[in-house]
């Protein structure tokens, strides 16, 4: 995306090509930012798995002592299930991040849609930022017809106007808005009018 694209496309304001362009970059950076940070998950998360297996065959060699088979075979289960739900979350986080990367939502909203069930938690995302990308769309668009029904023709009446020299009885027929203007414009004058001691 670049200056002449948007040209072309009928955006000709070049503060709002400024804009759009700042946006999309900042959009790009954040990005490359979430698979960074993905890439970091998926690291982090096969250390755990290497590590859990590492402690759960130290740990299984202590017990193997004290617990029957039974009990071991369950103890082995229990801590294996914890490790794998641990790293299915951490996987599950980083996924929702690399989908929502962008749009500056929240750790406590991503939070919520962050579970053991990964295809779940990416699926969350997805609706999310559908929903986001609507309510934003739908925003711009009614944005842009309220401006264009906007009457940006001025009152005639509440022009000063220029080619004539302004009288007390012309500046008390003024709102306020436009008589502080006249005033700081004109301090001398108002002055003349209105003395003070």
């Amino acid at each position: 995306m670049d200056r002449e694209s948007l040209r072309k496309a009928g955006v000709t304001d070049e503060e709002t090509i400024t804009n759009i362009l700042n946006s999309h970059h900042g959009s790009e950076a954040e990005l490359k930012k979430a698979r960074e940070e993905l890439a970091k998950a998926k690291a982090i998360t096969e250390e755990a798995e290497k590590t859990a297996k590492e402690v759960t065959e130290q740990l299984n060699e202590i017990n193997k002592s004290k617990l029957s088979d039974e009990e071991q075979i369950a103890a082995d289960k229990a801590a294996a299930a914890k490790e794998l739900a641990d790293a299915r979350k951490i996987k599950a986080e980083a996924q929702v991040r690399n989908v929502l990367a962008g749009l500056e939502i929240p750790d406590s909203i991503i939070q919520t849609m962050v579970s053991d069930d990964v295809e779940k938690s990416a699926q969350s995302a997805n609706d999310y930022k559908t929903y986001i990308e609507s309510v934003k769309e739908n925003t711009t668009k009614a944005t842009k017809e309220s401006l264009a029904n906007i009457d940006v023709k001025p009152d005639p009446t509440n022009i000063v106007q220029t080619n004539e020299a302004m009288t007390k009885e012309a500046f008390a027929k003024l709102t306020m808005a436009e008589k502080k203007k006249f005033k700081d414009e004109n301090l001398e004058q108002y002055r003349e009018w209105y003395p003070t001691n």
